[in-house]
């Protein structure tokens, strides 16, 4: 009986031990984000994404008709726990060359950017910016699955930093 209340003891003080040391790591930690701040982070996001997440490619359904429409893609979100105090000019770019094998590139003269990628701006007070294309599906295959596929190249400065798990877009659409 002896044995096992010293055993019991020694289990209960290893494990406290323990416990307190992973304490003051979340402490520390807790502390070093206070004292420098949390990073603003820029991700990109799909259209009617709430929260980010890792995804391959997502489709959007186009109709036919009417020969041009202009198709909210997704958007480049500033997350920070406070909302940017100036414009914040992030930087897309296409990189086609990595979308998926079952997804041709569609083709620069099927559509237009509403916005240059080089001009997405995040509106002080705001957390958005719309990614959007007019799609031209009379310049298109009907029954073809194309694909465009945006990469965020410059956060816009001031600290911002790319979110390393959603920095990039993939799009695909087919015309039936």
């Amino acid at each position: 009986m002896k044995i096992n209340s010293c055993l019991l003891f020694i289990s209960i003080y290893a494990a406290a031990s323990l416990l307190t040391g992973c304490l003051k790591e979340a402490d520390t930690a807790a502390s070093r984000i206070l004292n420098n701040g949390s990073p603003n982070i820029v991700e990109v996001l799909r259209a009617g994404q709430q929260q980010p997440a890792a995804t391959s490619v997502y489709a959007i359904t186009v109709a036919a008709a009417p020969a041009e429409e202009n198709l909210l893609l997704g958007y480049v979100r500033f997350n920070s726990p406070t909302l940017p105090a100036t414009q914040v000019k992030v930087r897309l770019k296409l990189n086609n060359a990595s979308l998926p094998a079952t997804v041709i590139a569609l083709p620069d003269n099927a559509y237009s950017l509403v916005t240059p990628l080089n001009a997405i701006t995040i509106e002080p007070g705001t957390r958005m910016a719309p990614i959007r294309i007019v799609l031209k599906k009379n310049l298109i295959t009907p029954g073809v699955p194309y694909g465009l596929r945006f990469e965020i190249e410059d956060a816009g400065g001031d600290g911002n930093l790319i979110s390393p798990n959603v920095q990039v877009l993939s799009v695909s659409f087919r015309v039936p």
